[in-house]
């Protein structure tokens, strides 16, 4: 079994990303190493990125972030988990529990390293504690438990022909919205404001906890390897609906989205959508014709709520998310939950950037 050993940022920014790019299809934005330096930047937490190896290959890329309270992989994110290079390639439970173990001995500076897989039952059966794994696709073990959450993406292979697969009645709300006098920007910190007022609304609206705009500056300023970008919708001069695309080797994610209760009879969100849908399309057409084609997602949703029934009116390929944790859902909690709802908007959006770094 190979030991573990660090790898030189540089030299392991470069193995990271030709492994990721050599993939049959797209790794997903969470994968981008460029995170690492955001979770030290914002949060301060430890990140540890491995780079997987069997027998002197690399089979898999796994990062995972220590927040001083739990092992995470990856925080605040839709999903992390391993990346093989093929499914079932290994038992990811013993690489995990590897980790762990080597995460916990003591001085172990953050940064990437190279791990060798574990070696069948040299390791403790036992489950490790103050962990949070979310993983997509099936990770072929029992302590995986899929959970209720799911997440969607599109294929796109060529523009027309997926305009054309849309349902008669999308095709309609888009083509409706194109004549309501939208206007789109499009950019990086400087529509900072304009996103986050949109932002902002829609989450006390929703009673829930919001990142303070330090959070948004600093996953700009540490972003590399893809697009960052926000796109902003603006009716009758002012912001009525945005959204943060974040990219990584032809995978697209709506990582946060938003509109406004009295834009949406216009159907803003069908055509925020399809805007930046035409901007991945936009960006494949410069790589010429032989490479993978990109993926847009929607991010993750409850299963079978509003929000899913919403997004499965798009032609969607729905990837369930797994989960390997023993971490209680904070949000499960009903006395804590209804104390958040009952304070009053100026407090909860003040109080929620601070509370928020602990909810993973």
């Amino acid at each position: 079994m190979l030991p573990t050993t660090p790898i030189p940022s540089s030299s392991a920014l470069t193995i990271w990303n030709r492994f990721a790019s050599s993939l049959p299809f797209p790794a997903p934005f969470s994968f981008n190493p460029s995170l690492f330096y955001f979770y030290q930047k914002y949060f301060r937490w430890k990140p540890y990125y491995f780079i997987v190896y069997q027998r002197d290959e690399i089979a898999g890329l796994f990062p995972v972030v220590f927040t001083k309270k739990a092992l995470v992989s990856l925080p605040h994110f839709s999903y992390g988990g391993v990346l093989e290079k093929e499914k079932g390639l290994f038992n990811k439970a013993d690489l995990i529990k590897k980790v762990f173990s080597f995460v916990g001995q003591k001085n172990v500076l953050p940064g990437f390293y190279r791990i060798g897989l574990p070696e069948i039952n040299h390791l403790s059966p036992e489950k490790p504690r103050n962990l949070l794994i979310r993983s997509f696709g099936d990770p072929r073990d029992s302590r995986f438990v899929k959970s209720e959450k799911v997440t969607f993406w599109m294929t796109l292979k060529d523009e027309k022909v997926l305009y054309n697969s849309l349902g008669s009645n999308l095709r309609r709300k888009i083509n409706r919205a194109s004549r309501s006098g939208f206007a789109l920007k499009t950019g990086g910190v400087e529509l900072l404001n304009d996103f986050y007022g949109i932002y902002r609304k829609n989450i006390a609206m929703l009673r829930s906890l919001p990142y303070g705009k330090s959070f948004f500056k600093d996953l700009f300023a540490t972003w590399r390897y893809g697009d960052l970008k926000f796109f902003v919708v603006y009716y009758k001069n002012e912001p009525a609906g945005a959204a943060l695309l974040a990219s990584y080797n032809g995978f697209y994610e709506n990582v946060f989205f938003a509109t406004l209760r009295e834009a949406r009879p216009l159907y803003i969100s069908d055509w925020l959508h399809w805007q930046m849908v035409q901007y991945v399309f936009s960006k494949d057409k410069k790589k010429g014709p032989n490479h993978k084609s990109p993926v847009y997602s929607f991010g993750r949703s409850t299963e079978y709520s509003s929000v899913h029934v919403y997004k499965s009116h798009w032609p969607v390929t729905i990837i369930p998310l797994f989960v390997y944790s023993d971490l209680k859902d904070i949000k499960q909690n009903k006395l804590i939950t209804n104390l958040w709802k009952a304070l009053s908007p100026l407090v909860a959006g003040n109080l929620g950037p601070k509370l928020i770094r602990h909810i993973y």
